[in-house]
């Protein structure tokens, strides 16, 4: 993947000189649309709606949600990456969709050549949790009932590779405990599942489960950082349990290669701009969130050592797409 960062900015270049250019006075004159790769209800979309609604009052122009779920960010990536390059559609990524499912898969209707980086938003921590009536409190006593019942506990994730899965693969790798993984359409519907019992755990952002653990309706059993995270201070981390897990999400946004360059630097500007506000930032840090707000060239980097990352993550998990 060592060409990716060269694409990425390749890319970059196409939009600096985009025969679609827009004046720069008049951008933007209607609604944006952000597609976003996840159902409703998901840490992807808590923080597009976020930080839609701030960018709307930065852009003088109403940007609208487009939920288009399904295979892990798959579909929605490939509607975004098809869509037209006039500056007016938006893409929510995260980290699977660029940074891990390309290494799995040759078969994508999209690649990181498909999209100009506008600004990365925020990096959030995961956090493993637990229906209430699961027996366990911590990871020390997740490890031993796994292994115990080999392959009789269900965990759900937002669908294979994405980084709940992968959490739940690094845990079994280390340790030899088995479990079996069932994939949703998104965190939402595998939330939800989890409410009622009908899988016991999942590793998902701390920004959607937060309000679950405080109300009691979670058990939150650890965080995926390697580092504990200031909202859930007395929270361990796997690592401290599972040496060497240091999972976590980020959120981005990115439009279609080819767009008006006005166009990649003030939605991007008012991403950064909108994630930096003291309302944004108190909502969100509040919830665990990392903020960010960078410039596109620093999203394209950030990608590319991602992605590097993530691909020594896969091979030494042994993940593949059958799983």
């Amino acid at each position: 993947m060592k060409v990716l960062v060269k694409q990425i900015f390749l890319m970059f270049s196409i939009a600096l000189i985009s025969t679609n250019s827009l004046a720069q006075s008049d951008y933007p004159v209607k609604t944006v649309r952000l597609i976003v790769p996840f159902p409703p209800g998901g840490t992807t979309d808590i923080v597009a709606r976020t930080l839609g609604q701030a960018m709307s009052k930065s852009l003088g122009r109403q940007v609208i949600i487009d939920n288009r779920p399904g295979a892990n960010g798959v579909i929605g990536a490939e509607i975004a990456a098809r869509s037209s390059a006039d500056g007016y559609t938006a893409f929510m990524t995260s980290a699977s969709i660029l940074a891990i499912t390309p290494h799995l898969r040759t078969d994508l209707g999209y690649s990181v050549r498909d999209f100009a980086p506008a600004s990365l938003a925020v990096i959030t921590p995961n956090v493993l949790v637990a229906h209430p009536s699961f027996p366990v409190k911590n990871v020390k006593e997740l490890i031993a009932l796994a292994k115990s019942k080999s392959n009789q506990i269900s965990f759900g994730s937002s669908g294979v590779a994405s980084i709940g899965h992968i959490v739940v693969e690094q845990i079994r790798t280390v340790t030899g405990a088995q479990m079996i993984h069932v994939p949703y359409k998104g965190a939402a519907p595998a939330e939800s599942d989890l409410f009622s019992g009908h899988i016991a755990l999942m590793a998902t952002g701390l920004v959607s489960a937060m309000p679950h653990v405080k109300s009691g309706r979670l058990r939150a059993l650890a965080v995926t950082t390697a580092k504990r995270v200031p909202a859930l201070a007395d929270l361990p981390t796997i690592a401290e349990t599972v040496p060497g897990v240091d999972t976590g999400s980020w959120f981005g946004i990115l439009l279609p290669t080819g767009s008006p360059m006005i166009a990649v630097e003030r939605i991007g500007a008012a991403a950064a701009s909108a994630i930096r506000s003291p309302e944004l930032r108190e909502r969100l840090s509040g919830d665990g969130a990392e903020i960010v707000g960078s410039t596109p060239s620093e999203f394209a980097r950030f990608i590319q050592s991602e992605s590097d990352r993530y691909a020594r993550i896969l091979k030494e998990s042994g993940i593949r797409l059958s799983q």
